[in-house]
């Protein structure tokens, strides 16, 4: 009797586990069954972020990820219910190559982020660093990561991500001077960039297009690159050069790729050399399309505007910063030196060089001075403002510009893309989508590296503005496909990106019709129109059209966290 009663026991217990199973299956499932939602969104038109077209449907968030899309939610079980008629929802915008690392401890909000409908920034192109005053930057070091992921937890309304930049283990092992390391250095480089990986990034950075980035050999980068493979580490590349060398410097990267069997991710890829559009990027496409038919994993994002920004440092050659960036400047007080800087701009058709690649003076634009004397003529052409400024050679106001700003970095906004370069990069199958800017630091203001650029405010509007609505080249879901779940799956970021029951509910609802992207080179710190609703991990973000102060942003830690 008394294993009779044990085996009922056993029976009964089995049979209530199953029914509780079953049960739970059915509410996790697509089921309308007794949920409260936290959040509703019903009747719009849903893009998943797959490339799929849209359907009309209803969505139920629960506890920050989705739990029903379907027909007929019971809006009745929901605690906050957004009327989507005749509006698109889809998945939060990727911004695959963000800026806001130092930016982000400061104004966590990311309004400017949010209000283009980007919830997810990965960045780290410079590492990570933190902003002493604006235009002056310190390094964090490894042993900081940890510390600085804590200072902006619960406090960002975007989730955020980050590589670590290989330049600055290598300032950290052997400064910021063009010596060769040996292969214990190299080493050190190595177990460094490891450690990073450990405590949360998500791979490994360079921007060897400045110093002191650009004394990096490729065999080192190859040989620190495969000591993060283990760490599920990617390589991803401000590449050497996007002039006369872009087609060299692509390679570099698919042979970093090919020796180290990590994934490479070329950072804002672009042709930057007017004197041959059209010849370039073509030639860059067959090289990446043919090394993916071959089984590398490489890729690229890019912005959709026809004007690269950076420092206006980047016009003098790299012999100048051979000794340190502070010698360099140093060096800029020499008449000698500066003949000498002269000779090789004027004269030289080397791949360093940003004044031949633009096309001339008239086509660079003073964005950021970061000195009093000439924050007047921010937004105007160096050709100008030397006539203005009685300089006989604008490349001595450049010298002025940039000795006056230091140690803060004086930038410049370089017209030097071709148009038909720029829609052959972004409509290839393997571009995502990335703005190349920070969070601002203020409601309406710029970022903490201080370049004046549309891109900071209009970026992902502007994909669709001018892909999907003026030039009908990409479908709109083409485009959302872009900006959410291809750079989603591309960026190892498996739990979002898509609309989906139980991924994170990051989500944009817009007006299609009134979308529009509003900032321009005079004017970059202007609010896109027609994005109505964003919403992070679940949480209204943004509410028709103003943001809600709520910081709901998780941090995404990269494959190798420990």
């Amino acid at each position: 009797d008394k294993d009779k009663r044990q085996i009922l026991i056993r029976g009964t217990l089995i049979i209530m586990i199953c029914a509780c199973l079953l049960l739970l299956s059915s509410l996790i499932g697509n089921s309308n069954y007794e949920w409260t939602y936290d959040v509703a969104i019903v009747g719009g038109r849903v893009i998943d972020g797959t490339g799929s077209p849209w359907i009309i449907a209803d969505i139920g968030i629960y506890k920050g990820k989705f739990m029903y899309i379907g027909p007929l939610l019971d809006t009745s079980k929901a605690k906050h219910v957004i009327n989507a008629t005749g509006k698109y929802v889809t998945p939060g915008w990727i911004d695959a190559m963000d800026q806001s690392v130092p930016s982000l401890p400061i104004n966590g909000l990311a309004q400017n982020k949010l209000k283009m409908g980007v919830t997810t920034c990965i960045s780290g192109e410079g590492g990570i660093f933190t902003m002493k005053q604006p235009g002056e930057y310190e390094d964090v070091l490894v042993e900081g990561i940890t510390e600085w992921f804590a200072s902006i937890q619960d406090k960002i309304s975007v989730n955020f991500g980050t590589y670590y930049s290989a330049d600055q283990a290598r300032t950290a092992v052997i400064g910021d001077t063009d010596i060769d390391p040996t292969p214990e250095e190299v080493q050190k480089m190595g177990d460094i960039l490891v450690r990073a990986m450990e405590v949360g990034c998500m791979g490994i950075s360079t921007a060897l297009a400045y110093p002191p980035s650009i004394y990096w050999k490729t065999e080192d980068l190859v040989s620190v690159a495969k000591m993060v493979k283990d760490c599920g580490g990617r390589y991803v590349s401000h590449i050497r050069n996007n002039g006369i060398d872009f087609l060299k410097s692509v390679k570099e990267a698919i042979y970093i790729g090919e020796q180290s069997g990590i994934p490479v991710e070329i950072f804002h890829i672009k042709a930057a050399y007017k004197p041959l559009w059209n010849k370039l990027m073509p030639e860059a496409v067959q090289l990446i399309s043919d090394a993916r038919d071959g089984g590398l994993d490489v890729a690229a994002n890019i912005y959709p505007y026809l004007a690269s920004a950076t420092g206006l440092d980047i016009l003098f050659p790299p012999w100048l910063w051979s000794d340190g960036i502070h010698q360099g400047y140093e060096k800029l007080k020499d008449p000698d030196i500066v003949e000498k800087v002269k000779y090789d701009i004027y004269n030289s058709n080397g791949p360093w060089n940003a004044y031949i690649a633009t096309g001339g003076w008239e086509r660079i634009t003073l964005s950021n001075a970061f000195c009093d004397i000439f924050t007047q003529y921010n937004g105007m052409d160096i050709e100008t403002i030397a006539n203005i400024t009685n300089y006989n050679d604008p490349l001595l106001l450049v010298i002025d510009i940039v000795t006056c700003s230091y140690p803060k970095r004086s930038s410049a906004v370089y017209f030097q893309i071709g148009e038909d370069d720029m829609i052959l990069a972004t409509t290839q199958q393997w571009t995502s989508i990335g703005s190349d800017s920070g969070s601002c630091l203020h409601e309406n203001g710029p970022d903490a590296i201080g370049v004046n650029h549309p891109r900071s405010y209009g970026t992902f509007p502007k994909v669709i503005r001018y892909f999907v609505k003026d030039k009908n080249i990409l479908s709109l879901p083409e485009a959302i496909n872009k900006m959410t779940g291809w750079s989603a799956t591309r960026l190892g970021i498996f739990d979002r990106g898509v609309i989906k029951n139980g991924m994170w509910a990051d989500v944009v609802v817009f007006d299609y019709d009134a979308l529009e992207d509003t900032s321009t080179y005079i004017e970059p710190f202007t609010y896109p129109k027609g994005i109505d609703h964003v919403l992070v991990n679940g949480v209204v973000v943004i509410d028709n059209g103003k943001h809600t102060n709520a910081t709901p942003g998780h941090i995404i830690y990269g494959p190798g966290k420990l």
